[in-house]
């Protein structure tokens, strides 16, 4: 084998190596699209969003990772079935002693 033909399989190698990593990001990408449309058209079926609301719930859930959308499906999937319970929010806030509430409670499971 001379080195033209070594030259040419390492370049072949190296091209396949980069296009396999496109596919794969380009399938993840897909992946969190086809998740992100899902959730989205499940909040407008069961109501939580309007149908103008659905575009930009796709736009917002498509900038999240696979992790976040699944966690996101499970809350949907728990309000659902739950439809009394309200989400609420955090406060940030901090108090006297400098902590936030969830600093304050994750500090006080420690002890």
């Amino acid at each position: 084998m001379n080195t033209m033909d070594a030259e040419l399989q390492k370049l072949a190698a190296d091209a396949i190596i980069q296009l396999r990593e496109e596919v794969l990001e380009k399938t993840a990408e897909l992946e969190i699209l086809d998740k992100s449309q899902k959730l989205a058209f499940k909040l407008f079926k069961n109501g939580h969003i309007s149908v103008e609301e659905i575009e930009s719930s796709i736009e917002k859930f498509a900038s999240s990772s696979l992790d976040e959308l699944n966690l996101i499906e499970k809350a949907i999937e728990f309000k659902t079935n739950n439809s009394s319970m309200k989400f609420g929010t955090l406060s940030s806030k901090l108090d006297d002693d400098g902590l936030d509430p969830l600093t304050r409670y994750l500090l006080s499971e420690v002890s």
